[in-house]
């Protein structure tokens, strides 16, 4: 294993390491270490479940036109998401600067003209943000877990009133985190029974809840990976 990068910074120990041509962004030594992971020969290949589970929540939003991404780690999902709508303006909120700079020297992150990464704290910017989101995505994790601020019914509030009922939002999250079911019960309180639970296929205790506030879920005929498509979904309340 090869160190590439070592630092510290008010949210994170950082640490980028490669094993032959895999390249992975630690934070820490916590519960929620590993952030994100990629094969620098293919840049498209998901190592994580979390990714493959947040592309497959915008399968339900036929050409998004603009995408909210909460979390940066190391850009795979905006990259993808890039990849899959070349068109669509793509907002990125990241707390910690040098997360920014490791994305971008380590793991071939890039910005451009309608792909933007705003820095600061997402319970803030995002009560300041002025659009309507076709999809967002919340991915925000610290070592331990997802901030508590970004799991509670105010946040919750705040990112509702950045959707309309055609909007989704995915959440990355662990079922077998002690705050899992209260962070769903949240999320169940302010948007009802729309909400739906997929876990992924490799690491079961890696979910994802995809979160919608008038429609039920059909997914589009979009194929995006082959993988992505043996995940389980499992509507948690409603009929």
């Amino acid at each position: 294993m090869k160190v590439l990068f070592r630092g510290e910074t008010k949210y994170h120990n950082l640490q980028v390491t490669q094993i032959n041509r895999i390249r992975t962004l630690y934070s820490g030594n916590g519960w929620a270490r590993e952030q994100s992971s990629i094969n620098i020969d293919n840049l498209r290949e998901h190592l994580f479940d979390y990714s493959m589970l947040a592309i497959r929540g915008l399968s339900f939003v036929p050409n998004p036109s603009r995408i909210l991404i909460i979390g940066l780690g190391g850009g795979v999902v905006p990259r993808e998401a890039r990849f899959l709508y070349p068109e669509a303006i793509i907002d990125i909120i990241e707390i910690d600067e040098k997360i920014i700079d490791v994305a971008k020297k380590y793991f071939f992150f890039e910005e451009d003209e309608n792909m933007k990464v705003h820095k600061g704290d997402a319970f803030i910017i995002t009560q300041e943000m002025k659009y309507k989101y076709d999809f967002i995505m919340v991915d925000a994790f610290l070592t331990n877990y997802i901030p508590f601020p970004l799991m509670s019914s105010e946040f919750i509030e705040i990112i509702s009133k950045l959707v309309t009922d055609d909007s989704v939002i995915s959440v990355n999250c662990c079922s077998c985190h002690p705050s899992f079911n209260s962070h769903l019960n949240t999320y169940y309180s302010v948007f009802g029974d729309n909400i739906y639970r997929v876990d992924g296929h490799r690491n079961p205790n890696c979910t994802a809840l995809y979160v919608c506030k008038g429609k039920t879920l059909i997914p589009s005929k979009m194929d995006i990976t082959e993988e992505i498509g043996k995940a389980k979904i499992m509507k948690l309340y409603g009929k």
